[in-house]
């Protein structure tokens, strides 16, 4: 019975997202920074001195407005641990506005709004662990222990579309319809919008 549940609730998201016979299929591609600008930023980025030792990490978030040629209009603090975080970004804004590649819909340049992402961990990740953890419980389908390591490596990353993607996987095997939309809708959004994530960790 919770297969053909399951069979169900993958039908009713499926046909949720799917377009109506009179409206038109768009294909949209989301605005990228350059390669060489998102190299810049990995090869210099690292953990700020004045954090070391203090909190558990923490994260900034910017919105970028990017024009049909690629050109960034405007960055906006979407989120921001705190100051000292925000601080340390800030010197990355002058690569971040370097042309981009602009987001394309059905074959045109088009205007939009991306999001960049910086984390900061104060010791190793663990979400490789977590995440391979939940993807072998769900694949054996103990759905309860594939839930609690995938919540665990959400707190961790919670920009990371996969992480819910899976989790909503997971919650079509519990037969939880709310939590497979939820979670479905967020993975998409989440790739849809984040154009790149940064992430660094404090060294001891």
């Amino acid at each position: 019975m919770k297969a053909a549940i399951t069979i169900i609730f993958i039908m009713l998201l499926c046909s949720g997202r799917a377009d109506s016979q009179d409206t038109r299929v768009t294909e949209y591609k989301k605005a990228m920074p350059g390669k060489k600008a998102i190299k810049k930023i990995y090869t210099t980025m690292r953990f700020p001195e004045s954090m070391v030792g203090q909190g558990a990490g923490g994260i900034v978030v910017l919105d970028v407005k990017v024009l049909k040629d690629g050109t960034v209009d405007e960055i906006q603090v979407e989120r921001s641990t705190n100051q000292e975080y925000l601080n340390f970004v800030s010197q990355f804004f002058i690569t971040i506005k370097e042309k981009w590649n602009p987001a394309i819909s059905d074959g045109m340049a088009v205007e939009s709004q991306s999001k960049v992402v910086f984390m900061f961990f104060r010791e190793p990740l663990r979400n490789e662990q977590s995440f391979d953890l939940a993807k072998k419980a769900f694949k054996n389908k103990n759905y309860e222990e594939a839930m609690k390591h995938v919540n665990q490596a959400i707190s961790q990353e919670p920009y990371n579309h996969e992480l819910y993607r899976l989790r909503s996987e997971i919650s079509a095997g519990l037969g939880n319809a709310a939590g497979l939309m939820a979670d479905s809708n967020m993975a998409r959004d989440l790739d849809e919008k984040i154009a790149v994530i940064f992430h660094t960790t404090s060294v001891y």
